[in-house]
C-alpha cells in the first residue's frame, strides 16, 4: 500500500517477525521511489485500530527529520 511518501507493509499473521516485517517495508520503499517504509501489523484477537506501525531507527529518524524541515524543494 502507498501514501506518498510512505509505503506500507501490512501484515496479520500468528507470529509477529518484526525484522523481517521492516526489511520488506523498507524493501518496498525502495522498489516504489518512496522514502520511508512502515509495516502494519494487526494484534492477534484485536481490532485492527490497535494494531501496530513499526520501522527501523533510520527511518524514523528521517521522518522527523522530514517533518521538522518540511519537503524538498524541487
Amino acid at each position: 500500500m502507498h501514501a506518498w511518501p510512505v509505503v506500507i507493509e501490512c501484515k496479520a499473521e500468528k507470529r509477529i517477525t518484526l525484522p523481517e516485517y521492516v526489511r520488506q517495508a523498507n524493501a518496498e520503499a525502495v522498489n516504489a521511489g518512496m522514502p520511508f517504509g512502515v509495516a502494519v501489523i494487526k494484534a492477534p484477537r484485536k481490532n485492527v485500530k490497535d494494531g501496530y506501525v513499526v520501522t527501523d531507527l533510520a527511518t524514523f529518524v528521517r521522518i522527523l527529520r522530514a517533518l521538522r524541515e518540511g519537503p524538498p524543494n524541487p
